[in-house]
């Protein structure tokens, strides 16, 4: 990287991803400029290609909840304060931990790693800006759209915005899936799209009644053609998500609210949770987007460094990818805040192609399994005939019953 005090270091992007980094750096003695393309923090903490979207109920798991701990605790704590939810999803700590893994304990929950964080993404975003606009070593710029990259030879020497370039030797790029520096100096590894979409809403409770029968916890339904969970969002607030194949005709009626509704009836345990519950806002329907692994390009720059969703992008539902990018954030700024005669003590390439790798292949699988089922469901001209664990899951023939009342 060179001598860390002459580094111009730029992080394109303004997201969970991009902010951590520029964090990180900040506190670990490192100057840095974030730019933006949003005209105002407000609009920054909003809708971003970096992280979940806005209003989306998000799951960050007990990995991503620990490390936050560990390496922003001011962060976390914001968060709490901001009605973030902690929440337990895995039972008791001897169960295996979908997590676990990613924190190399053979797959095993440790205490801290069962409970997950929920929250939108506009909390996470909003938190890490605040914490970020008190380091007097680190700059958001807004209103900059990134373009690409001014280099000589092998090296970064600055960055391109509309009508300006900005000087730089290193830039961490949390664009995004769609980051415009991506194609030009990474290659694509694996990309899968699903083809799964999810419809969405919000509902509260009146404290009146007594403490929401769902505080605490997540729950998870999974039926033959779709699936569906519960997630806290606050003491008094909770959303309820449904995932289907894109293009289902009959599924397809749970973006109305009449359908919605009646899918929630057909839930089992769900209608008497929503006695005492009222719709807060409209249903917030759309297709997920593909799963997507990068790796840098021989020819990149020296002083490129993708993070986040620039980088590899996940299911949204396994609440990996804040945690992936987090990681990201902290290796970038070990190998930066290094001594230069001294190796970093993580390495970029290695996170690449270790956890990264095996996160992303994981996720996938899991992803493309649930398509084929799904659409095994769809096609069949009969209900099959089920046994053992899977007998119990509710049909897509008694769901559509319920959706066409």
């Amino acid at each position: 990287m060179g001598d860390v005090g002459g580094t111009q270091v730029v992080v394109a992007g303004a997201g969970p991803a991009g902010l951590a980094t520029a964090l990180l750096l900040a506190r670990g003695g490192v100057p840095c400029q974030v730019l933006e393309a949003a005209g105002s923090p407000g609009e920054a903490a909003g809708p971003h290609s970096g992280g979940p979207r806005a209003g989306q109920p998000y799951v960050y798991s007990g990995f991503f909840r620990r490390r936050l701990m560990e390496r922003l605790p001011d962060v976390y704590a914001d968060l709490l304060d901001q009605g973030a939810q902690t929440f337990d999803t895995d039972g008791a700590p001897e169960e295996p931990s979908p997590y676990g893994d990613l924190a190399g304990r053979e797959g095993k929950a440790v205490q801290g790693d069962r409970l997950s964080l929920t929250c939108s993404g506009t909390v996470v975003t909003a938190a890490l800006a605040r914490a970020l606009a008190a380091e007097p070593l680190a700059r958001v710029r807004h209103g900059d759209r990134v373009r690409g990259l001014r280099t000589e030879g092998d090296r970064i020497t600055g960055v391109r915005l509309t009508g300006e370039t900005v000087e730089a030797s290193t830039v961490v790029d949390a664009l995004g899936r769609s980051s415009p520096l991506a194609p030009d100096f990474t290659v694509t590894v694996d990309e899968v799209d699903c083809g799964v979409t999810h419809s969405t809403r919000l509902y509260r409770t009146d404290p009146a009644d007594g403490p929401s029968a769902i505080a605490g916890r997540m729950i998870k339904f999974q039926g033959e053609a779709f699936s569906a969970r519960v997630l806290p969002q606050g003491p008094d607030t909770f959303a309820v998500t449904f995932r289907y194949l894109a293009g289902d005709q009959v599924l397809e009626r749970l973006t109305t609210p009449e359908g919605f509704s009646r899918a929630l009836r057909f839930l089992p345990g769900i209608g008497d949770r929503l006695a005492t519950a009222v719709p807060a806002g409209a249903i917030i329907s759309g297709i997920d987007p593909p799963l997507l692994l990068r790796c840098l390009d021989d020819q990149a720059p020296v002083g490129y460094l993708p993070v986040g969703d620039a980088l590899c992008a996940v299911d949204v539902e396994s609440g990996s990818g804040a945690a992936l990018a987090l990681e990201g954030a902290t290796c970038v700024a070990r190998a930066l805040t290094a001594p230069v005669d001294g190796a970093p003590d993580a390495s970029f390439g290695a996170f690449a192609n270790g956890l990264l790798r095996h996160t992303y292949e994981r996720s996938a699988r899991r992803s493309i399994v649930r398509t084929r089922l799904w659409e095994a469901a769809v096609t069949a001209m009969e209900p099959v005939a089920r046994s053992g664990p899977n007998a119990r899951l509710p049909t897509r023939a008694a769901m559509a019953s319920a959706l066409l009342l």
